[in-house]
């Protein structure tokens, strides 16, 4: 109930939104291939539902790849940067030189590399969405108080007992962070992946529809991906108040 009354002013005003969209479309006469009204974009995704469900779990397939390997890597890898000053000093600079290359440039090669299919999709999207993962990871581990690690120390705590009682707990609030960045990431990283070399998936159905002059089409999915993406995101959100109910303070601050 309390999400709901959250809710409410937004998905009031989006609605108040398309309805102003399709009232001012209608009585200025809008060509349709420029800003197709909503009862365009209804009646497209009325004609052609058979084809969005088979090009949305291709797309949902390759965001679920992309984010379960990103969390991982992400996650295993700031525990393993975090442990060894040799690899700070050596793999973080490397990463964040392959991050500052933007995606679009190498999605080719990697599509070369690693085939047409989901697997490059996966891969290109990876490229996108780890390194939130990695840096947040980081970034709360290195967040715990020198006090409270201190104490555990004189304790005559094992690397291994601090690290699972004091800094992982710690991180997570940062590690949601930096998932609920990769999630969406992801989402962007399959639509790349679709669009250079795509023949399926919501991407590549955004493509068709822009070679065959469909706007409401292309709108029609546009609107399918946000959903995914929008769900996605609150599985997250759900996700991190499972895992961390302590932070409560940043609670009332989601969107979902």
């Amino acid at each position: 109930m309390d999400q709901a009354k959250k809710l409410a002013p937004a998905l009031l005003t989006l609605v108040a939104l398309v309805v102003l969209w399709e009232v001012v479309g209608a009585a200025l006469g809008l060509r349709q291939v420029i800003a197709p009204l909503p009862s365009a974009v209804i009646a497209e995704l009325r004609d052609k539902w058979m084809h969005f469900p088979k090009h949305a779990f291709v797309t949902i397939s390759e965001i679920g790849a992309a984010f379960l390997v990103s969390t991982i890597l992400g996650v295993g890898g700031g525990v393993a940067i975090v442990s060894s000053r040799f690899l700070s000093q050596v793999c973080m600079p490397l990463i964040l030189s392959l991050q500052v290359i933007p995606k679009i440039a190498i999605a080719p090669m990697i599509l070369i590399w690693f085939g047409f299919g989901v697997p490059g999709k996966v891969v290109i999207a990876l490229t996108v969405a780890f390194f939130p993962v990695l840096v947040n990871t980081t970034a709360g581990l290195h967040s715990a108080p020198p006090e409270i690690l201190d104490l555990a120390r004189s304790l005559h705590a094992t690397k291994l007992q601090i690290l699972q009682k004091i800094l992982f707990p710690n991180a997570l609030p940062y590690i949601f962070t930096g998932l609920k960045i990769s999630m969406t990431l992801s989402v962007v990283g399959a639509v790349i992946g679709e669009f250079i070399g795509g023949n399926q998936g919501l991407g590549y159905l955004i493509q068709q529809s822009q070679f065959e002059i469909n706007t409401p089409l292309m709108v029609a999915a546009i609107f399918v991906l946000a959903v995914i993406g929008l769900a996605a995101y609150g599985l997250v959100v759900l996700a991190e108040r499972l895992w961390v109910p302590w932070d409560v303070k940043h609670a009332g601050q989601e969107i979902l």
